[in-house]
Order: structure tokens, then sequence, then C-alpha cells
């Protein structure tokens, strides 16, 4: 069961509000961000948001990834693989039956190797190969499709 979304250092505000957007969508409504910068205007991903709204307006900001309690899992492209050998479950083959936290780098380096290491496991969405990497709300929107699929009520 997702307990959240926490979001790394997201700069662009379009994709924080997709992410809301697609949060209400699939019945989530935890969103976390970590260290949010100063460029980043929550009004504005609010007004992208639409019924997400709410979302946005009850999101948490915390200053460190250590500071969230519980299991995380992280979502890595195949090229930080690569450098990092995590054990990586792609999306298709995950399971967690304890409550998990999703947790998304930033968008344009994703998770540093010590982010990384704090997440239990580590999931990737499969891809055709040649540009393995997708934005960041796209990714987040094709997990939480699959989570909600996976759960009773997707079904």
């Amino acid at each position: 069961m997702l307990k959240g979304i926490i979001l790394i250092e997201p700069k662009v505000a379009a994709n924080v509000g997709s992410i809301a957007r697609s949060m209400k969508c699939f019945g989530f409504s935890n969103l976390i961000i970590v260290n949010k910068p100063k460029c980043l205007s929550l009004e504005t991903a609010k007004s992208i948001s639409k019924q997400g709204k709410d979302i946005i307006e009850s999101v948490t900001l915390i200053e460190n990834l250590d500071n969230i309690p519980g299991i995380k899992i992280g979502s890595i492209s195949i090229q930080d693989n690569i450098r990092y050998n995590f054990q990586l479950c792609d999306l298709e083959d995950f399971e967690c039956s304890e409550g998990f936290y999703l947790v998304l780098g930033r968008e344009s380096s994703g998770l540093t190797f010590e982010e990384m290491k704090i997440c239990a496991k580590h999931i990737n969405i499969s891809s055709e190969g040649k540009y393995g990497i997708l934005n960041l709300s796209q990714a987040a929107t094709i997990i939480m499709y699959r989570l909600y699929r996976k759960s009773s009520s997707g079904k």
C-alpha cells in the first residue's frame, strides 16, 4: 500500500501539479517534497493540478529524506543502476506487502547514491531502451497507475 509520494527537490511546477492531479485520479493523497527549491511555485502547481488542488494545499515540506520513517521504494533509471548496481525490480513485477513511500528524484539528475541507499527497493519502468528516461510526472503517473491496478480497487 502506497503511504505517500516523495519528490526530491522538484523544480518544475508543472511536474508537481501533474503528479498531484494523477494522485487524485488514482486515489493517493500524501505528497511530500524534500528540499523544496525557492524557484518552485506551489501556486502554479496548484493551478495545474485541477482537482488535485487539495493535495498541493496539504503537501508536507521536509528538509531530509531521513526524516520520513518507514519503507522507501526508489524509482531509478537503468542508467543510474548501471553506475551504482542496485538490485532492480521491474515495475510489472513489483510487490510490497507493507506500506511504503515512493521516492522520485530530481528532474535533472534523479536520486543521489546516498538517497538510493536509503531506499529498501528500487523499481524501474521498462522501456524500448534507446532512451529510457521519462519525465518526472510521466514516471510518477505510470507507477501510480500500476499500483492502482494491482490494488483490489483497481482490478
